[in-house]
């Protein structure tokens, strides 16, 4: 964590915090690493585990959501929590799997498709409260 890591690796983590929305008041993150994104910075270092932490380390967040564009009409989605939001179960909603706290998905559809519906689907989470 501490070292080795390329000076592209942290722009990219800029770049991916830069475009960090907060939806349901903050409590949960989203933001997306584009196709362009990976053939500027590349693909050695995902740093997602620093991501995550960073992310849940904001006042209020209860879950970070990252999506990775792999093509045009496909991405793969991470999922982290804290502890009152499932992520697992709603990464299993659409096909995807993991635990309570840390779930992960592939899924067929452009960005701002995937981004809007898997956003829509902790509400759920917050009508309960």
């Amino acid at each position: 964590m501490y070292g080795g890591k390329s000076l592209l690796s942290r722009k990219l983590m800029g770049e991916i915090l830069t475009r960090t929305e907060a939806h349901f008041d903050g409590a949960v993150l989203v933001s997306f690493v584009t196709l362009q994104d990976q053939q500027k910075y590349g693909l050695a270092s995902r740093d997602s585990d620093t991501l995550y932490q960073l992310l849940l380390s904001i006042g209020g967040c209860e879950a970070a959501m990252i999506i990775r564009q792999e093509g045009e009409a496909d991405c793969t989605v991470g999922l982290r929590a804290r502890d009152r939001i499932d992520v697992g179960s709603i990464a299993s909603s659409f096909g995807g799997g993991g635990h309570r706290l840390a779930a992960g998905l592939s899924i067929r559809g452009g960005l701002e498709e995937v981004k809007n519906k898997l956003t829509e689907a902790f509400e759920p989470w917050f009508d309960q409260s």
